[in-house]
């Protein structure tokens, strides 16, 4: 007789999602609000490296990885700051759920933010990454504040709410959903902004007085481990790294010297540097 498949408890993955995200959030004392620069607090607080690159806007959204014993994560710049926002905090989930045990060294991500239950590993993360962005308390505490916590949602209130978060427009409506601050025809409504006003999230955001559009803009810049750059800064000032050498080491991340502050400096003829050797060294470095 065949065993019938174990029931999967989706309730209890989302509460040790919703646990593990308060625990970050209380090692590091990040309160209940906004974590503003999630990418400086991963690199500086949390001891990430991190790398941001514009992969093009239908390239993968990002990757969590383990680098020479480090955690590392990678996102692409070219999805509009509050995805690429989203996307690093799920990255976060993975290192903290998905690389304990099971042995991997790499997992990629082509979306994040789907809630996706047929990949328990991707609906963790995402669980982990909604809690992480907008914790329960203050989610609450903002609703209260803004005297949201009476009645029925708009779609202004809700970009009132995102900008709160630094999250985007539809993540901030699930959440709200998934805390049971609205029902299922709130968040058909609020889902149907377009259909319903003719209006983009660019407008919605100028109705709701928004100071700026930059969640709904990519980034599109390169990031590197601010480590490496500590170690090309530190070489390239004491004259162990020339200027022609320092250029073809960033050109390799698409940017000069000079969108850097690197200013060129004059070097011996004799000064040859292998550049194949000088990557090799540095990724020791760092």
């Amino acid at each position: 007789m065949a065993t019938k498949p174990k029931k999967i408890d989706y309730f209890a993955i989302r509460e040790e999602a919703e646990f593990q995200a308060s625990q970050v959030r209380g090692q590091y004392r990040l309160g209940y609000r906004d974590i503003g620069d999630i990418f400086r607090f991963m690199e500086q607080a949390m001891g990430y490296l991190l790398i941001r690159y514009p992969f093009g806007e239908k390239a993968m959204e990002g990757f969590a990885a383990l680098y020479q014993g480090e955690r590392l994560v990678l996102t692409n710049s070219s999805k509009i700051l509050s995805r690429e926002r989203f996307t690093a905090a799920h990255e976060i989930g993975h290192h903290i759920f998905d690389f304990q045990d099971s042995g991997s060294e790499l997992i990629a991500d082509e979306l994040t933010g789907l809630f996706n239950k047929k990949n328990l590993a991707e609906y963790r993360a995402d669980c982990f990454a909604a809690a992480l962005l907008m914790p329960r308390e203050g989610v609450n505490d903002a609703l209260y504040e803004l005297g949201l916590n009476q009645g029925t949602l708009t779609y202004t209130d809700v970009v009132r709410l995102q900008l709160l978060f630094g999250v985007s427009y539809r993540a901030m409506v699930r959440r709200l959903a998934d805390l049971d601050r609205i029902d299922r025809e709130q968040v058909n409504y609020l889902y149907k902004y377009w259909a319903e006003t003719g209006e983009n999230l660019q407008r919605l955001f100028r109705r709701a007085q928004a100071p700026s559009t930059a969640l709904l803009e990519p980034w599109e810049q390169v990031w590197v481990p601010t480590r490496y750059l500590r170690c090309l800064e530190a070489n390239y000032e004491t004259g162990l790294l020339s200027y022609p050498v320092l250029q073809q080491i960033l050109a390799v991340v698409g940017v000069t010297p000079e969108e850097w502050a690197f200013r060129p400096h004059s070097v011996s003829a004799t000064d040859e540097v292998d550049i194949d050797d000088l990557i090799e060294e540095l990724s020791h470095e760092i």
